[in-house]
């Protein structure tokens, strides 16, 4: 049985190299962010919504904020200083595409 390998398109490979060269500061940025030491409350969330990110609840100290951006869905639940999980998940041209970064 002979298999074939598929090739991307040209806009294919576009659409990727756009993807990945927003995907990986945001991310870095926001992991940044959420693994600082010291940082209020107050400070996390200003630079979190600077991000785009909109700050869906907050219960002491536990804080969910979420966007949608460039074809992905970002959640990031903070639950203190160096404590957080943020996922991602690939829409339309990028659906299937999950990634779960942690530090717990």
């Amino acid at each position: 049985m002979k298999q074939s390998i598929q090739k991307l398109s040209d806009i294919e490979k576009i659409n990727l190299n756009n993807a990945v060269e927003f995907l990986v500061p945001y991310i870095h940025t926001i992991v940044k962010i959420s693994s600082e030491v010291d940082l209020s409350t107050s400070e996390f969330k200003s630079k979190i919504t600077s991000l785009y990110l909109e700050i869906n609840s907050e219960d002491k100290g536990r804080i969910e904020a979420s966007a949608s951006h460039n074809n992905f869905d970002f959640s990031l639940l903070y639950t203190g200083t160096r404590s957080f999980v943020l996922t991602i998940k690939g829409l339309r041209n990028f659906e299937g595409f999950s990634f779960m970064e942690t530090n717990k």
